[in-house]
């Protein structure tokens, strides 16, 4: 497995990486499209492909903070999933990173909860507090989802800390306000 970092909108990865985007994130829980290319060279986001033999496989949309890495998306291609591609993929950023954020909808259906499983197994916790993930879009609404991080305690300070900094530096800072689809 390797991980490619996009810093072009002309990368010929980027058409299976809208389809996969698009389709495992509903436009709520996403950017425009333009948007997410026009953060391609943000100094802080890192949007990578994920490929295995050379093949794209998935991608990963996260921000390295100094205290945490926040994972906005992440998505592995649906044929390939359960083959171990995505759990390699988080293990790598937990060597890499002592202290990872994420976040995922509530378990109301069988895909969510078995999201909300594997994130598990591969060492993350869900926070025992209330979190809404906040708008893409001026104007929008919240989105009630939980926040998962892989230190098994989080004090309710902690997680209000990491809620503020995801708001203010990736929400709000770089809120879609120019492009539609």
């Amino acid at each position: 497995m390797q991980l490619k970092r996009i810093h072009d909108r002309n990368n010929p990865d980027l058409v299976v990486f809208k389809e996969l985007y698009e389709s495992a994130f509903p436009l709520q829980e996403r950017r425009y499209w333009q948007d997410l290319l026009a953060l391609a060279d943000h100094p802080v986001m890192q949007i990578e492909v994920v490929q295995v033999t050379g093949a794209f496989a998935g991608f990963i949309v996260y921000w390295p903070f100094p205290d945490f890495v926040y994972i906005e998306h992440f998505a592995i291609k649906p044929e390939i999933r359960g083959a171990g591609v995505g759990a390699s993929l988080l293990n790598q950023l937990l060597v890499q990173y002592d202290y990872v954020v994420l976040e995922a909808e509530y378990a109301s259906d069988e895909a969510s909860d078995r999201r909300i499983r594997f994130y598990q197994r591969t060492g993350f916790h869900v926070a025992p507090y209330s979190y809404v993930q906040p708008p893409y879009r001026n104007g929008g609404n919240g989105l009630p989802m939980h926040l998962l991080t892989n230190q098994p305690v989080l004090s309710q300070s902690r997680f209000n800390e990491i809620v503020e900094i995801i708001r203010e530096r990736v929400y709000e800072a770089n809120q879609d306000k120019s492009f539609q689809e």
